[in-house]
């Protein structure tokens, strides 16, 4: 019996090295995006400083709530960080738009309609 609890424990502990090994290249991919995206944004006219508060109200609705290490993404805290440092090192064009003007949600609601889930369902 003891061998087996062993085992157990044995393979429980491998798949969560292997896990928490895996998930640091996702990490890094998201990292390399969230960093794409705050170059990306001024070129398209977009304040990126919308990603810093995106990651803020994902940190204060609570977050994925999955260890660091067991996670697929850089925790809020470290995208907040992270994002803003670059932002304040690349510095912003003046005039960045904030919003969109409603384009969104026009967008979302043509998805909704070509893909048959109708407007009523997501509002």
């Amino acid at each position: 019996a003891g061998g087996s609890a062993a085992a157990g424990a044995a393979n429980l502990v491998g798949g969560l090295a292997g896990m928490a090994y895996l998930n640091t290249f996702t990490r890094e991919a998201e990292a390399e995006a969230d960093d794409f995206a705050v170059d990306l944004l001024p070129r398209a006219e977009y304040d990126p400083r919308g990603l810093v508060a995106f990651f803020q109200t994902t940190a204060a609705e609570g977050g994925s709530g999955v260890p660091e290490f067991l996670s697929s993404h850089p925790t809020d805290r470290d995208r907040i960080e992270a994002t803003s440092a670059r932002i304040a090192r690349n510095g912003l064009p003046p005039g960045l738009n904030v919003d969109d003007g409603g384009r969104l949600e026009i967008m979302q609601r043509r998805i909704r309609l070509l893909t048959g889930q109708g407007i009523d369902s997501q509002d």
